[in-house]
């Protein structure tokens, strides 16, 4: 099965995908790092995480990455990712490209085996600057979690925060209503 994403872009006739239950905390969090340093870098206040190492790719240091979407054109084209293991810090990508369902990617000071699989479950974290521009009415998942939900009469049903992929079309797991259970 395909990885669930939070970034694919969509139509807004449509409801958008995320990552399974139990990331959407994970997400606030982590887009929510502002005005910190790692190792005297400034670490981007609009950090978004776009997937994760899944392990080693061969004996020269290269490493498979499990986006989280399947238009993972800003994990691509971003030449800087932040990863959280062992804290977070930001690493140069020399090279990357598709491996089926992956990517694999050569990161600078990753020399071999050893070195990618300690980074195997690291969080990718990208800047949104790094993001393909938008057209006009599509709009990127991530963007869907905290916004306010109403119904046609105008009537707040609760604020969006985590979705599901259900198949033919993706649609809301939850909304969050204040007051209620």
């Amino acid at each position: 099965s395909r990885p669930l994403g939070i970034l694919a872009r969509r139509r807004r006739t449509n409801v958008a995908r995320c990552r399974p239950p139990g990331w959407q905390s994970c997400l606030i969090v982590k887009t929510g790092l502002q005005k910190k340093t790692a190792y005297g870098v400034p670490i981007p206040d609009d950090l978004v995480p776009v997937g994760h190492i899944a392990g080693a790719f061969g004996v020269q240091g290269w490493v498979r990455i499990h986006p989280y979407s399947v238009h993972a054109d800003a994990i691509l084209n971003s030449k800087r990712w932040w990863l959280d293991k062992p804290t977070l810090s930001d690493v140069e990508r020399e090279q990357a490209r598709w491996h089926g369902e992956e990517i694999v990617a050569q990161l600078m000071g990753v020399v071999d085996r050893d070195a990618a699989e300690a980074l195997k479950g690291a969080v990718v974290h990208i800047s949104r600057r790094y993001f393909p521009p938008l057209k006009e009415n599509e709009y990127y998942w991530v963007d869907l979690i905290g916004m306010s939900v109403e119904n046609l009469q105008g009537e707040s049903l609760g604020v969006v925060s985590g979705l599901l992929e259900s198949g033919a079309h993706p649609t809301w797991s939850e909304v969050f209503r204040p007051g209620r259970r």
